[in-house]
């Protein structure tokens, strides 16, 4: 019980930031879609401090952004992809952190959107950014 709790946590927060490294990269590179997200979140949010799983529950392109996410370098599109959530975390051999990382993921996304104005600093275009992936490490980049 305690290697699978320990399991749960250490895998779902190693992948939650992985996975929010690229969710900021291709919101990034897709400023309408970052547009779209932001204004959703803030609609909804609009001046609370703390967020609710009720507000979650309204946020449909929110939940479309995070589910696409798990897809590596997949475009977001206006499809949600629970099917396969489900079979990530599934069966004996299935992935016991995933609900604590897609949860983490949805709350550190939605606080990011709601706090922050997201975009490249003046002058830098998305052509400039050299994207480089390490499949052991996380996402660095270098201008």
């Amino acid at each position: 019980m305690i290697s699978n709790l320990h399991d749960i946590l250490s895998g779902g927060i190693d992948t939650a930031s992985a996975s929010l490294e690229w969710v900021m990269i291709e919101l990034l590179r897709h400023p309408l879609i970052l547009h779209r997200l932001e204004t959703e979140v803030r609609q909804i949010l609009k001046h609370k401090e703390s967020i609710t799983d009720e507000d979650l529950g309204e946020m449909k392109y929110h939940c479309i952004t995070v589910f696409s996410s798990l897809h590596p370098h997949a475009p977001h599109t206006d499809r949600i992809v629970r099917e396969d959530v489900r079979i990530m975390g599934s069966g004996r051999r299935g992935c016991l952190g995933i609900r604590f990382s897609i949860t983490s993921i949805e709350f550190v996304l939605t606080n990011l959107m709601h706090k922050f104005d997201w975009g490249l600093p003046n002058g830098i275009k998305w052509e400039d950014l050299e994207i480089i992936e390490h499949p052991e490490e996380n996402v660095s980049y270098e201008e």
